[in-house]
């Protein structure tokens, strides 16, 4: 197993989310969307077999998700709980999306490899 990539991957995902979070423009539109896709494929396609792009990817989406709600969260601690119900259900779909584009950026390294 390759845990120092996994934790590699979840940086990432946390330290494009800080970054993004500091352009004027981009932290609040459509537009953070767009760097997030090309890191996910990015790290697809330095990935060496499809499981461990799978994998990768689920971490690099749980955590940008989790840390873009948390960088996000403006409520009182009487919200805490139903807060972190909803960090944990959006960041397992985060990992989801995640997986799929890691998934996509390593399926495209091997068919641009064929040709």
């Amino acid at each position: 197993m390759n845990y120092l990539r996994y934790l590699i991957s979840g940086l990432i995902g946390v330290i494009l989310i800080i970054i993004i979070n500091n352009m004027p423009l981009v932290s609040e539109s459509w537009i953070s969307l767009l760097p997030w896709c090309i890191v996910g494929l990015a790290i697809g396609s330095v990935i060496l077999t499809k499981k461990e792009s799978v994998i990768n990817g689920l971490f690099y989406g749980f955590s940008l998700t989790a840390t873009f709600l948390i960088t996000g969260f403006n409520g009182t601690e009487d919200k805490i709980l139903s807060f972190s119900l909803f960090l944990i259900f959006l960041s397992l779909i985060g990992a989801i999306c995640g997986a799929i584009l890691t998934l996509l950026g390593y399926l495209l390294k091997k068919k641009l490899k064929k040709h």
